[in-house]
Protein backbone atom coordinates (compact mmCIF):
# COMPACT_ATOMS: atom_id res chain seq x y z
CA UNK A 1 0.00 0.00 0.00
CA UNK A 2 1.11 3.66 -1.22
CA UNK A 3 0.19 6.60 1.05
CA UNK A 4 0.79 8.75 -2.10
CA UNK A 5 -1.28 6.98 -4.06
CA UNK A 6 -4.44 8.87 -5.05
CA UNK A 7 -7.19 6.35 -4.22
CA UNK A 8 -4.68 6.02 -0.95
CA UNK A 9 -7.24 3.68 1.61
CA UNK A 10 -5.45 3.74 5.71
CA UNK A 11 -8.13 1.32 6.79
CA UNK A 12 -6.89 -1.24 3.70
CA UNK A 13 -4.73 -4.15 4.85
CA UNK A 14 -4.02 -6.03 1.32
CA UNK A 15 -2.45 -4.34 -2.01
CA UNK A 16 -5.00 -5.33 -4.71
CA UNK A 17 -2.82 -3.58 -7.38
CA UNK A 18 -5.51 -1.04 -8.46
CA UNK A 19 -3.45 1.88 -6.62
CA UNK A 20 -3.30 5.07 -9.09
CA UNK A 21 -0.61 8.15 -9.01
CA UNK A 22 -0.95 11.36 -10.13
CA UNK A 23 -0.49 11.34 -13.78
CA UNK A 24 2.63 12.87 -15.61
CA UNK A 25 2.09 16.76 -16.25
CA UNK A 26 -0.76 17.01 -13.69
CA UNK A 27 0.00 18.34 -10.51
CA UNK A 28 -2.94 16.67 -8.53
CA UNK A 29 -5.29 13.49 -8.60
CA UNK A 30 -7.99 15.56 -10.04
CA UNK A 31 -6.18 16.10 -13.29
CA UNK A 32 -5.40 19.67 -12.62
CA UNK A 33 -1.87 21.45 -13.94
CA UNK A 34 -0.19 24.09 -13.03
CA UNK A 35 -1.23 27.81 -13.98
CA UNK A 36 1.43 29.91 -15.34
CA UNK A 37 1.82 31.03 -11.40
CA UNK A 38 2.53 27.50 -10.45
CA UNK A 39 -1.14 27.39 -9.16
CA UNK A 40 -1.92 23.37 -9.17
CA UNK A 41 -5.72 24.44 -10.70
CA UNK A 42 -5.45 27.89 -10.73
CA UNK A 43 -6.83 30.52 -13.43
CA UNK A 44 -4.13 32.15 -14.63
CA UNK A 45 -2.93 32.03 -18.16
CA UNK A 46 0.06 33.34 -20.28
CA UNK A 47 0.05 36.28 -22.75
CA UNK A 48 3.04 37.82 -24.59
CA UNK A 49 3.55 39.82 -21.20
CA UNK A 50 2.90 36.85 -18.89
CA UNK A 51 0.32 36.09 -16.85
CA UNK A 52 -2.78 37.59 -17.54
CA UNK A 53 -5.86 35.88 -15.89
CA UNK A 54 -7.40 37.52 -13.84
CA UNK A 55 -5.71 40.59 -16.15
CA UNK A 56 -3.42 42.86 -14.15
CA UNK A 57 -3.28 46.46 -14.36
CA UNK A 58 -0.53 46.07 -16.91
CA UNK A 59 -1.95 45.09 -20.34
CA UNK A 60 -0.02 44.67 -23.62
CA UNK A 61 -0.34 45.58 -26.67
CA UNK A 62 -0.07 48.68 -29.33
CA UNK A 63 -0.61 52.04 -28.44
CA UNK A 64 -1.16 53.00 -31.81
CA UNK A 65 -5.16 52.89 -33.27
CA UNK A 66 -4.55 50.60 -36.13
CA UNK A 67 -4.14 47.16 -36.68
CA UNK A 68 -3.64 45.50 -33.08
CA UNK A 69 -5.10 48.62 -30.91
CA UNK A 70 -6.86 47.88 -27.88
CA UNK A 71 -8.16 50.66 -25.20
CA UNK A 72 -7.10 49.11 -22.13
CA UNK A 73 -3.26 47.94 -23.66
CA UNK A 74 -0.79 49.82 -21.54
CA UNK A 75 2.62 48.20 -22.00
CA UNK A 76 3.98 47.95 -25.86
CA UNK A 77 4.62 44.14 -26.91
CA UNK A 78 5.93 45.03 -30.29
CA UNK A 79 3.28 43.34 -32.42
CA UNK A 80 2.13 46.70 -33.98
CA UNK A 81 1.13 46.74 -37.75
Amino acid sequence: MNEAACNYNPIANENDGTCTFVQLGKCDCDGNVLDCSGVCGGDDMPDGCGCWWPPPEDVCGCYEDDGNYQLLYQDENGNCP
